[in-house]
């Protein structure tokens, strides 16, 4: 889906916790205060990472004509926990319900 065609995202503040699946949840921590796109979660859930990856997809650029696979993007500059898209993207598509 074009992101012109997503519509508003939902409004978070921090405190909210964002239901991924019934295995993890992600909790805002703080919201960079300057735009508001840049979030700090903390993790809530057992075997988080492994349901993460389970999950998530990388963005899908309309571009690219066959979908990427997470080793495709994964970078190995990234620091703990991990990195799944160059820095210049975002982590996307993965089901958060608010």
């Amino acid at each position: 889906m074009p992101t012109e065609d997503r519509g508003i995202p939902p409004t978070l503040r921090v405190g909210k916790l964002l239901i991924v699946s019934s295995r993890l949840q992600m909790k805002v921590l703080s919201i960079e205060s300057q735009n508001g796109r840049l979030l700090r979660i903390s993790f809530q859930g057992k075997d988080d990472l492994s349901e993460l990856y389970r999950l998530a997809s990388p963005i899908q650029y309309s571009y690219q004509p066959e979908a990427l696979k997470l080793w495709d993007v994964q970078t190995p500059l990234a620091q703990v926990p991990f990195g799944v898209e160059a820095p210049s993207g975002h982590f996307s598509s993965v089901g958060v319900s608010c």
